[in-house]
């Protein structure tokens, strides 16, 4: 057996030591990073120390366990810098008979039984009575199927499982699968799955597409306070007194609403003030979000100017380390997704321990794409170009931006379990573009 006692649940980056547990036949064992070999340790401590660079960017960890005569007899792998979920769902799909049958079954921090909130094949929604077995519907068997579960567990703690099958494969070799979000040019239309063999690479090797599929969106606010006593003057516009008896209802009614996305669009909220917790004796930079929301609560000027900060107001802001936090939280359901950061008039003090360059760097290795908007500017010393919201008009127009770019995008399912980076396009794909 071979496992790492060191769990990487941050964003890490820099030299780091990897500590290992082994048990059995296993002598030395081989560390490598994203395909490289960076170390052995060949007994106690089974420590190897691993330099992660100093680039914010999602890793493959992979320990392998050899015995005495060289013989491969362990592995494990551990993703770092990509979303860890605190619980996780597995998914077996087997014949009975005519029909095909999901086995699920589950593990989770909280040890709760989860609600079954979804059960899809190919976007298409399905019923489900048993949380253990889920009938699925009659499809093409000589294409590849798109199976994704996802479960809710108490506390706010959530599973997703996505796997491909058929296509003239056993149900037992069920593929799992990569997102990688892509942008489709306006008024082009997608060809289906099985004519995109060809489009997309890593390393130079094809990959095979198992399904496309729209969905959900995520979208992740983090917002500078600046920014939010800016926005105010939108509010007091919007919500000027119309002198009639219904005046007053009338215009919270349409602050709430202003700026709004769309129904299948939702909306989180990171702050920038980060609270601490220490676990085995590492510490831990918590920011806080908000519950998901969506057209049902409001609009975006609402979303910026009144959902509360349960973090703590005394702490500096972090607004770099917050963006890559909200990236993770993007991507944590591999869904359409957008990170928005909302800047001040003016730049402020930015206590973060990454840069935003380095940020940005690693929000688009994520592949989630980045959306700035300042308050009465169109660009920011640390950021760059961004989108000035400064009015009721240029609020609204951006909230128009971002939902139009979110109807663009797509989630295309990638057989095999790949860095979100490593998968680029080739020539043969046509009116599409990688969502980064």
């Amino acid at each position: 057996m071979v496992g790492f006692a060191s769990l990487f649940l941050g964003l890490v980056l820099g030299v780091n030591d990897v500590r290992l547990v082994t048990a059995g036949d296993v002598a030395r064992v081989v560390v490598s990073l994203d395909g490289t070999e960076v170390g052995q340790a060949k007994g106690a401590p089974w420590n190897v120390p691993v330099d992660l660079g100093s680039d914010l960017s999602p890793h493959e960890l992979v320990a392998v366990g050899y015995d005495l005569a060289g013989n491969r007899v362990a592995s494990a792998r551990q993703w770092l810098n990509r979303p860890r979920p605190p619980a996780e769902v597995t998914v077996v799909v087997e014949r009975r008979g005519t029909k095909r049958v999901a086995r699920l079954s589950w593990q989770s921090l909280t040890g709760a039984t989860p609600k079954v909130s979804a059960v899809s094949v190919d976007g298409e929604s399905i019923p489900v009575t048993d949380p253990h077995e889920v009938e699925l519907p009659d499809v093409e068997p000589e294409r590849l199927h798109v199976l994704r579960v996802e479960l809710d567990f108490p506390g706010g703690v959530s599973a997703v499982s996505d796997l491909a099958f058929g296509g003239g494969r056993s149900d037992e070799a069920s593929a799992r699968l990569t997102a990688v979000p892509i942008l489709v040019e306006k008024k082009a239309k997608l060809p289906p799955p099985d004519r995109l063999a060809g489009w997309f690479e890593a390393a130079g090797q094809p990959l095979s597409v198992a399904g496309v599929e729209e969905g959900p969106a995520d979208v992740v606010v983090v917002e500078e306070a600046t920014a939010r006593d800016a926005l105010g003057t939108i509010v007091r516009e919007i919500a000027r007194p119309t002198g009639s008896g219904l005046g007053f209802a009338a215009s919270r009614d349409a602050v709430r609403s202003f700026a709004p996305l769309k129904k299948e669009q939702r909306v989180r909220v990171v702050w920038t003030s980060p609270s601490h917790r220490e676990h085995a004796g590492v510490r831990y930079d918590l920011f806080p979000r908000s519950n998901e929301m969506t057209a049902k609560d409001g609009g975006m000027l609402h979303f910026l100017t009144a959902v509360s900060n349960v973090g703590s107001d005394d702490a500096p802001a972090r607004v770099a380390d917050a963006v890559a936090v909200g990236a993770l939280a993007a991507a944590e359901r591999d869904r359409r997704r957008a990170v928005v950061v909302v800047l001040g008039g003016t730049s402020s003090r930015d206590a973060s321990s990454l840069s935003a360059a380095v940020t940005r760097r690693y929000v688009e290795r994520l592949g989630v794409p980045l959306f700035v908007w300042c308050v009465g500017r169109d660009a920011d010393p640390a950021w760059g170009a961004c989108q000035d919201v400064a009015t009721a008009g240029k609020l609204n127009a951006a909230a128009r931006d971002l939902a139009a770019a979110l109807e663009r995008q797509r989630i295309v399912w990638i057989e095999g379990t790949l860095l979100p980076h490593s998968v680029a396009l080739t020539s043969r794909a046509a009116a599409v573009s990688l969502a980064r």
